[in-house]
């Protein structure tokens, strides 16, 4: 399947104005933007859903560790995309290596595959143009269910910790 995911540079404005970024945020989101847009075109497609909209926590199934890992939002995004909880979203997932370093928020799952320690979830309602949304991805029912349950123990494991869900995209991979 080709993706040609183009970024959204009114989204892009209105994710720098909720989070008020400071100039080095800034600079680097302008300085990657195009590496991301080349990110979420490679990425892996993957469902996700609104677990939460107060607050609003996204919860991200990634394929690769068979997990899910939660990315919270400011509540902006919820009245500026009419988001509702269990809502179905779509995400495209850039997986790192085992060089990288093994973060508390990533638990493998039972069909973890052992190549990938971390995993950053680009959530596309947020960042691209909403005419690339349509593209052809249908998850069974099956799947979402089980995204699901996977959520919500993840949540009971590991009493809810999330990432902020653009951290990558502010400062680079710099969490401790």
């Amino acid at each position: 399947m080709s993706k040609n995911f183009n970024i959204d540079f009114d989204k892009l404005k209105f994710i720098k104005d909720v989070y008020s970024f400071t100039k080095s945020e800034e600079k680097f989101l302008n300085d990657n933007k195009f590496t991301f847009q080349t990110y979420m075109r490679k990425g892996d497609i993957q469902p996700a859903y609104v677990y939460s909209i107060n607050p609003l926590i996204i919860s991200c199934y990634n394929d690769e560790i068979d997990n899910v890992n939660l990315l919270q939002f400011p509540d902006e995004f919820v009245d500026k995309y009419d988001l509702k909880e269990g809502d179905h979203l779509i995400t495209s997932n850039v997986y790192w290596t085992k060089h990288k370093t093994k973060y508390k928020d990533i638990l493998p799952g039972i069909s973890n595959n052992m190549r990938y320690f971390d995993v950053y979830p680009f959530v596309l309602k947020f960042l691209i143009k909403d005419e690339d949304l349509n593209i052809d991805v249908r998850f069974s029912n099956f799947i979402w269910e089980y995204v699901e349950n996977l959520t919500y123990a993840y949540f009971k494991f590991t009493e809810g910790t999330k990432r902020d869900g653009f951290f990558y995209m502010f400062k680079g991979d710099r969490r401790g």
